[in-house]
């Protein structure tokens, strides 16, 4: 059965209900004033009914609803006090008790239908307990039973008696126990009163004006009832006449102060979610910020953000102080706030703003945005602030480059190229060489020769730009210092800029392997190209090192500047004795060569 039959079944059942009290008080010979009595009872229970049934719709987990419909069907089987029977007038006045326990709880558990203020279930906890421990030896032993407000008001102030007295002949104690079930019904009503007064004056502007008119509508009822009670000995008719009129009149308007509550909250909703999406820039995005957004939007200046810190596992305050959970019943409420099901943070508020339809969900997503932006802010100025400091790395390695380039042509090629014109000049003087001056001189000229060859190739190898990087690697390794072993299998042709930046990372990696590895060590180079991206891992089995006690601006920060200026990433992996690997990945275009040859073949 759907849960549209099912509500539309109960709002029949209320309206049957409805009609059946009212009738039964319409036309009793016990109650007073019957017609009017069994119209005020007619409308609670259908109106009851009603209401309850469109808040389940509205909100099918709302558990307060549930127990306003049930409120409805439990004041109908008051209707029993109607009866001119004293064993049902007795049992009626029973199920009048025990409703006035259900009406208790409804007004402490306002809006959720469950009450989170351990003060609150002190008090409720009390009524049960006084209601059971007085009312069993009042219907025991009480002739007369206790009034019990205005829809228990009979005509000419005498209500049948006790049908239900087993004992007999102790009229006295039963009339002490009626007084103090009245006196103990003041002082539980006046306790809830202060309790009420108590959520309205601390609550936010939010929680006020949607909870004002149902607990302003229940406060109202039980005041009307607690005077009449304490009026029922000693009050003059027309004044107990008065206080019933009340009651009746503060009773049928209860269930329709819950819908002005309910509409009022949805109205107050909408409001708070755009104040929460309007207020949240990028000024607040940070915890702070959010934090005071929120309180201002929900007008609750008690909430608190608890921010999840996936390093330490634990949620903290924007200040950094860790945040404990609120238990349950510690009078606080939970939004969580997460992002691809791993959590966010935390919005710890009044437990009344729970009741306000889809704010939760609002507050939840507009919190979830500023932290969200927070964080690609910080990112973002990480990144700056990284980029900066590898612009500043990659200019002193550039300017070492260019001097140590200077150097090498001063010290090498150029010295040799100088004392190779000197002596020239000396046999164009002497004018007839001797042959085995020219071959020297010729040796010296390839000497030169070759070590421009070998500078040339440290900036750019022939091989690289003629045949790729894998192969270029193949021809490096050959040269190297310590034995290396190269894996380059299916990669092809790529962006020269690619390219270059894969050999020269291993290149260098290489070289500080030779240098920090031992002589001893071997060097595998795994090369893989798939799905658009190239991976190369350079591999020693050597001495190892802590990685984090790299110093800035070492070799190994250079390959991260160099990888890194390339759109790729690079990590180190190493301990003292296990080796180094150091892995990089770098998204790898086609080189325009590479396609032509593939068109071509």
């Amino acid at each position: 059965m759907s849960s549209g039959t099912v509500l539309g079944l109960l709002s029949l059942a209320g309206l049957v209900a409805g009609v059946a009290s009212g009738w039964a008080g319409a036309n009793s010979d016990v109650l007073a004033h019957p017609v009017a009595t069994g119209v005020a009872r007619g409308l609670f229970v259908a109106s009851a009914v009603w209401v309850g049934c469109y808040m389940w719709a509205r909100r099918p987990s709302l558990r307060f609803a549930r127990l306003v419909v049930a409120s409805g069907f439990w004041f109908g089987a008051t209707t029993m006090i109607a009866s001119a029977d004293p064993s049902v007038f007795a049992l009626g006045r029973v199920v009048v008790a025990l409703f006035w326990v259900l009406l208790l709880y409804l007004f402490l558990s306002f809006p959720t239908g469950r009450i989170n203020e351990r003060k609150a279930r002190w008090t409720m906890s009390a009524m049960v307990v006084m209601t059971v421990v007085l009312w069993v030896p009042i219907v025991l032993f009480a002739h007369r039973l206790p009034i019990g407000g205005g829809f228990v008001d009979c005509r000419g102030g005498a209500c049948p008696s006790n049908g239900l007295m087993v004992v007999s002949g102790s009229a006295t104690v039963g009339n002490a126990f009626s007084t103090a079930a009245n006196a103990w019904a003041i002082v539980i009503l006046v306790v809830g009163g202060i309790l009420v007064a108590g959520r309205l004056r601390g609550g936010s502007r939010l929680v006020r004006r949607t909870l004002a008119p149902p607990l302003l509508a229940m406060c109202a009822l039980l005041a009307v009832t607690a005077l009449r009670v304490a009026l029922s000995d000693v009050g003059t008719p027309g004044v107990l006449q008065a206080t019933g009129w009340a009651g009746r009149a503060v009773a049928v308007a209860l269930p329709f102060s819950f819908l002005l509550g309910m509409l009022m909250g949805r109205l107050l909703a909408g409001e708070a979610s755009r104040d929460l999406l309007g207020g949240l820039g990028y000024e607040q995005a940070n915890a702070a910020g959010t934090r005071d957004v929120l309180a201002h939007a929900l007008d609750d200046p008690s909430l608190r953000l608890a921010v999840w810190l996936p390093e330490s596992r634990c949620y903290v305050d924007p200040a950094g102080a860790e945040i404990q959970i609120p238990a349950e019943g510690s009078g606080r409420s939970i939004w969580e706030v997460g992002e691809d099901g791993q959590p966010m943070a935390l919005i710890i508020h009044d437990p009344a703003l729970d009741e306000l339809p889809n704010l939760g969900d609002a507050a939840a997503a507009a919190c979830r945005l500023s932290l969200v932006n927070a964080r690609r802010e910080a990112r973002l100025l990480a990144s700056i602030g990284e980029l900066r400091d590898s612009r500043g790395r990659v200019v002193r390695a550039a300017d070492a480059e260019r001097r140590r380039i200077e150097r090498d042509l001063h010290d090498g090629a150029q010295q040799r190229l100088v004392a190779l014109q000197l002596r020239l000049a000396v046999l164009f003087d002497q004018g007839s060489p001797d042959k085995a001056v020219l071959r020297q001189l010729e040796a010296e000229a390839e000497a030169a020769s070759d070590e421009l060859r070998a500078l040339v190739h440290g900036i750019y190898p022939p091989v690289l730009a003629e045949r790729g990087v894998a192969e270029a690697l193949r021809v490096m390794a050959l040269a190297a210092p310590i034995r290396t072993q190269i894996d380059a299998q299916d990669v092809g042709r790529l962006v020269p800029e690619i390219e270059s930046t894969i050999y020269f990372c291993c290149h260098e990696a290489v070289q500080n392997a030779a240098k920090h590895a031992g002589i001893h060590a071997t060097v595998l180079i795994h090369l893989r190209e798939h799905a658009g991206v190239v991976t190369f891992e350079v591999r020693d089995d050597g001495a190892g090192f802590d990685p984090t006690t790299e110093p800035p601006g070492s070799g190994l920060s250079n390959l991260r500047d160099r990888v890194g200026a390339a759109g790729g990433e690079l990590e180190i992996y190493s301990a003292p004795g296990r080796g180094t690997t150091i892995v990089g990945s770098i998204p790898a275009p086609r080189g325009e060569q590479h396609r032509r040859s593939r068109s071509g073949s």
